[in-house]
């Protein structure tokens, strides 16, 4: 196995599957990593079924890719595994799948999905819509706190003549209608109590 990205074999996708299937069929063998991560668990869950019967040469194509998309990286696979470098079988799990997201980005190409979501430094992402959803979690947390006012003021404060009609109205118990439509399954009540002395 290389992982200099300088050597062609690197880059090439039938050397990629190769030294998948081979980490695969270790890492089966040995089942240490189950609870840390969801590749490791898809991984066994594949191997397991009866097409396959733990044989990684019958691993479908799709297989082995999900359970490098299922890596985050979070690299405690590494720390757990009994043969990682300098043991003769060099088992990385981590940057193996690293190296088979990076020759199969050269040989297919990043998807526009990929592209939007993972550039986020100085990108569309950062400079539109980090900024609309800045002003429009504002906007919402004003409205619903301006509806919670609302409500509690009118089931507070008794009704009078000379009071400004409410934008939104709390009246009706179980449901209160706002500017921007009706909204179900929402009761505000109070209590009353006589003293704090009740709650002993």
């Amino acid at each position: 196995m290389t992982l200099d990205i300088r050597a062609p074999e690197f880059w090439q996708l039938d050397r990629v599957d190769a030294e998948l299937r081979r980490v695969y069929d270790i890492c089966a063998g040995c089942r240490r990593c189950l609870p840390l991560c969801p590749s490791f668990k898809v991984m066994f869950d594949r191997l397991d079924v009866d097409a396959v019967d733990g044989d990684v040469e019958k691993l479908p194509a799709a297989d082995v890719k999900e359970v490098v998309d299922l890596c985050y990286q979070c690299k405690l696979c590494f720390n757990h595994c009994p043969y990682t470098p300098p043991h003769r079988w060099a088992v990385d799990f981590p940057r193996l799948m690293l190296r088979a997201r990076a020759a199969d980005a050269r040989a297919k190409g990043v998807t526009l999905q990929d592209r939007f979501l993972g550039n986020t430094v100085g990108s569309i992402v950062d400079q539109h819509v980090g900024a609309a959803c800045n002003q429009t979690a504002a906007q919402i947390a004003t409205l619903i706190t301006d509806v919670l006012e609302k409500c509690f003021e009118q089931r507070a404060v008794p009704e009078t003549n000379d009071r400004a009609p409410d934008r939104y109205s709390c009246n009706t118990p179980g449901s209160f209608e706002a500017v921007s439509g009706t909204f179900d399954s929402v009761s505000v009540s109070f209590e009353p109590f006589d003293s704090f002395d009740s709650f002993e």
